[in-house]
């Protein structure tokens, strides 16, 4: 039973060689128990024939013994061996199919893209993270986003493309998006081709599946889910390197900037007026954005290193 559960592979049961080597000896054993019995018969024969006989058959019954205990011996070496390489070869699988989790993050200044092993790519914004297996072994292509990424994936229809973040899960296929996760912000999903599925809680809804053009906001607040429409891709410039603002207040305005040139931005003097700004910027500096973002809002700066000071007029 032992050398069918390894030759089957079932080697994460426990092998235990002594029970081995005392079922080998335990054949040694019976085999010289037959040869007393032999010795035993050939004690009742009679006459100097008999003793004959029996002096004789001592010497083979030793040689005997003798090369019973060889190949026993032998035996437990070829077992022993057998069961080795059984186990290593199992460890070897099992080494090869573990979990591999991987961890990619960019700091405040810096993107990235990254290329998953089933062929996705993922283009990852400055202060965001993700994690994964980068081998998918659980079946499925889960990922773990912190702050925002654009997904272009590979279709597997037998291996769900999942992206987790802040509590909702975004399925898909095969298609485009873009997920937008960051600490004190609503999250959205901004889908581009395909369709995508949003659950929440293990639970889904009919009301969750995107179309091509359809952003999902989701209120950590309020717990709910808003579809909206969309048409213009502002949210989306930011993977081919262009700063886009529309209705921003001061507030989304300096976490912008701040995650984008990776700056730290204190208003000094700050203003009453309610603000929303709407501007595109591409390969430019801080100082210019600075300069005709403060012309709109009518404030002066001061940049010192990576610390900038903004003064309201």
């Amino acid at each position: 039973d032992l050398f069918d559960q390894i030759e089957n592979g079932n080697s994460n049961k426990s092998i235990n060689l002594d029970h081995i080597v005392d079922e080998i000896l335990s054949i040694v054993e019976l085999q010289e128990e037959g040869l007393k019995l032999n010795d035993f018969s050939n004690e009742i024969k009679i006459g100097e024939s008999a003793s004959r006989t029996i002096s004789l058959d001592g010497k083979k019954n030793s040689l005997l013994k003798l090369t019973l205990r060889i190949a026993a011996s032998l035996a437990l070496i070829i077992c022993s061996f057998f069961i080795y390489t059984k186990v290593s070869q199992y460890k070897s699988d099992r080494a090869s199919s573990q979990v591999s989790y991987q961890t990619k993050s960019n700091p405040q200044g810096r993107k990235s893209t990254i290329f998953l092993k089933d062929g996705s790519k993922v283009i990852l914004n400055s202060e965001s993270s993700i994690s994964y297996d980068e081998n998918f072994s659980s079946g499925i292509r889960e990922i773990n986003l912190e702050g925002e990424a654009f997904f272009e994936v590979v279709k597997n229809p037998e291996q769900p493309f999942v992206v987790k973040s802040g509590g909702i899960s975004t399925v898909a296929l095969g298609t485009s998006f873009n997920v937008r996760n960051y600490v004190g912000e609503d999250i959205t999903v901004s889908l581009v081709t395909g369709k995508v599925r949003i659950d929440k809680d293990e639970n889904n809804t009919a009301d969750n599946i995107l179309m091509p053009g359809e952003k999902l906001r989701y209120s950590r607040e309020l717990q709910k889910f808003e579809k909206q429409k969309y048409n213009d891709y502002g949210d989306l410039l930011w993977k081919d390197g262009i700063l886009s603002f529309k209705k921003a207040s001061i507030s989304d305005v300096v976490a912008n900037l701040e995650r984008w040139y990776g700056v730290e931005i204190e208003i000094a003097v700050s203003s009453n007026k309610k603000v929303s700004y709407g501007g595109v910027f591409k390969d430019q500096n801080l100082k210019q954005v600075l300069e005709a973002v403060g012309f709109t809002l009518n404030f002066d700066y001061n940049i010192d290193g990576k610390k900038v000071k903004i003064m309201f007029n």
